[in-house]
């Protein structure tokens, strides 16, 4: 359980940050209900007709045939564990 004062306190910083305050999260909400829902059919046994999302639904163009530049990737790699350190 949490404590009273840290519940108080992260909402006193919640005001700086309206649009966070304000987000609507309606459909995150419906993308765990539809999952929920495959799973629940899925472990019983039972047919579901809600379809999987798609995929490449925030994605304009897909390179399937793209070329790995490993010094790069290397680079990335070193900055993420140091970044994790802090």
């Amino acid at each position: 359980m949490m404590p009273w004062g840290k519940i108080c306190a992260a909402k006193k910083r919640l005001t700086i940050y309206e649009k966070v305050a304000n987000w609507d999260d309606s459909a995150g909400e419906d993308a765990f209900k539809n999952a929920k829902a495959r799973y629940w059919a899925t472990i019983n046994g039972l047919p579901c007709h809600i379809p999987l999302p798609d995929p490449d639904a925030y994605i304009d163009v897909v390179d399937h045939d793209a070329v790995i530049d490993n010094q790069q990737d290397s680079f990335y790699s070193g900055r993420k564990a140091k970044n994790e350190d802090l």
